[in-house]
């Protein structure tokens, strides 16, 4: 392909959103500062993350980046997009699972209902780690370390949201690997949740992983508001957490495909 073109489709799911590139055939090979530079706002495509379809041995592969350029662990969000591209391709139908490989292993997707450009995804999630209390919060890794930190009303909506959690994120036990800070309200029937992420390093709308994380750490110390089935609000829209007969997590909420283009600026 022309090194200096670069062909991209931009997904987002509840306002986390995400640059998508088809690598099937293994002919894109983009540094970290090549990704950086496509996911940055104003002289990039601008983007949280970069998602990159590769085809390994006939078991696709998802590959994230976050928007600094490194690959990361696993994002939900991201993974709901990845399979609403894949649709996009005609590589998965309605109501089809989708097997493919994640950052921390192998992922099931599925399309649950259809609209023009856009999808409602669920995806089973694949590690979740035992809750550690901290001084600071609930430290629950979800296929990403999340801290959890409960708050009331007032302080949820506090416009210093990102400096207090940047310097959580940044503190000498988490600044080397880093970590994604949460504040997290009750408000009855759903949970509210604002998110920092690292990579990102800013508040982002929403989060698949952190949604997932509040929503474990809420069934299992909040058990007599919840069932199998936990609603979570995210400034970018609503996601939703529950439960199979197997008392397998999954994380439900909309995509939707936004634009396609070129990049013809890559690489110059």
């Amino acid at each position: 392909m022309n090194s200096k073109v670069l062909p991209f489709w931009k997904f987002h799911g509840t306002g986390n959103d995400f640059v998508v590139l088809d690598n099937r055939m293994s002919n894109i090979e983009l540094s970290n500062a090549q990704i950086e530079e496509l996911c940055r706002f104003h002289t990039g495509i601008g983007a949280d993350g970069c998602i990159v379809l590769e085809d390994d041995g006939g078991l696709y592969r998802m590959r994230y980046h976050n928007s600094d350029g490194k690959v990361s662990s696993f994002c939900g969000n991201g993974s709901r997009c990845f399979l609403a591209f894949t649709r996009l391709l005609g590589l998965v139908g309605v109501g089809e699972d989708l097997m493919y490989m994640a950052s921390d292993g192998i992922h099931t997707s599925r399309l649950v209902h259809e609209e023009e450009n856009r999808w409602l995804v669920e995806t089973r999630m694949q590690t979740i780690g035992k809750a550690q209390l901290l001084s600071e919060g609930i430290l629950i890794k979800t296929g990403s370390p999340h801290v959890l930190i409960e708050v009331g009303e007032l302080d949820f909506a506090s416009p210093d949201f990102e400096r207090q959690a940047a310097q959580l994120r940044y503190s000498a036990e988490f600044r080397a690997q880093g970590v994604n800070v949460n504040w997290v309200l009750n408000a009855g029937e759903e949970i509210r949740l604002r998110t920092y992420e690292r990579g990102v390093e800013r508040e982002t709308l929403s989060c698949g992983t952190a949604a997932v994380a509040a929503a474990v750490w809420w069934k299992e110390h909040k058990s007599g508001s919840v069932g199998n089935r936990v609603s979570i609000q995210t400034r970018g829209g609503t996601l939703t957490v529950f439960w199979d007969k197997e008392n397998q997590v999954w994380l439900r909420g909309t995509v939707h495909f936004t634009f396609q283009g070129v990049w013809q600026g890559f690489g110059m």
